[in-house]
């Protein structure tokens, strides 16, 4: 037995707190054993709870006691799945990212912004929720951490500063100037990302407004390509700044690609749509 928990353990951790750290709400979420795996290697949920990194490090550190956290289990920081922060019912999400528009009008999972073949960040909408998928990379290309369907995996020896309230969630590590800010407007059912990233020895900045370069466009570009992927039942609409709608169907690889070409960045259609 590893130390992973199954993937329908995990499932049943994050349904039981409402897709949220059962102490604070906070969608980012891991997986604590309240009874130590040193102590007992098991994967029994009710030995277990889902928690956002910072609660659980307290919890490793003992500064959350056990009977605190089986109490946390039993009643959640997220009373109901409908009240969850990131939750849209019944509107479609939409991501304003570089003067784009996005607008994911059914449940699956679609890659926001890809950069040379490698998708940096996604999101998956299933039954009315939004998860995310960020890839973060150091000024080496390694990868040192992940989000994937909201779970945290990051490199022990790298620090993260990791604040959530409300709508609002940000990861940021002061080592390599990154992060991730992400905030939901529920009003307009508005997911707005705004972050610094690396890949392949590239820099790049995203802004509701603008999507930036520094390294490779000669300054901010607006009004850019994203990669959104496709399925045969929706078409993903994209609208732009000036309020044109672009609609493109059955490419799972995305509709636009963000590449290097002659030195610099270009932004292309692929050829099945060009």
């Amino acid at each position: 037995m590893g130390r992973i928990p199954p993937a329908s353990v995990k499932r049943e951790l994050r349904q039981e707190v409402n897709f949220g750290c059962a102490v604070c709400g906070a969608p980012l979420i891991e997986y604590h054993h309240i009874i130590p795996y040193s102590e007992v290697e098991q994967h029994d949920p009710d030995h277990m709870v889902a928690l956002c990194p910072n609660h659980h490090r307290l919890s490793d550190d003992g500064a959350i006691s056990r009977s605190e956290l089986y109490e946390a289990k039993r009643d959640p920081a997220n009373s109901e799945v409908v009240d969850y922060d990131f939750y849209f019912d019944p509107h479609s999400p939409v991501i304003p990212l570089g003067s784009n528009v996005v607008e994911i009008g059914s449940f699956g999972r679609y890659r926001i912004l890809q950069v040379k073949g490698e998708p940096i960040i996604s999101v998956n909408y299933t039954d009315g929720r939004v998860e995310f998928d960020v890839n973060f990379y150091n000024e080496d290309n390694d990868l040192i951490a992940v989000i994937t369907d909201n779970e945290w995996w990051a490199d022990t020896e790298e620090f993260w500063d990791i604040k959530y309230q409300s709508n609002r969630l940000k990861l940021w590590n002061e080592k390599y100037k990154i992060g991730f800010l992400s905030e939901y407007d529920p009003d307009n059912s508005t997911i707005s990302f705004r972050g610094r990233f690396l890949y392949d020895g590239d820099e790049f900045i995203i802004h509701p407004s603008s999507i930036k370069f520094p390294g490779g466009g000669g300054g901010g570009m607006t009004n850019i390509g994203i990669v959104i992927g496709a399925d045969e039942d929706y078409e993903p609409r994209i609208s732009n700044m000036y309020g044109s709608i672009i609609n493109f169907t059955h490419d799972p690889n995305g509709v636009f690609a963000v590449g290097e070409e002659n030195g610099g960045f270009a932004f292309s259609l692929p050829e099945s749509n060009q």
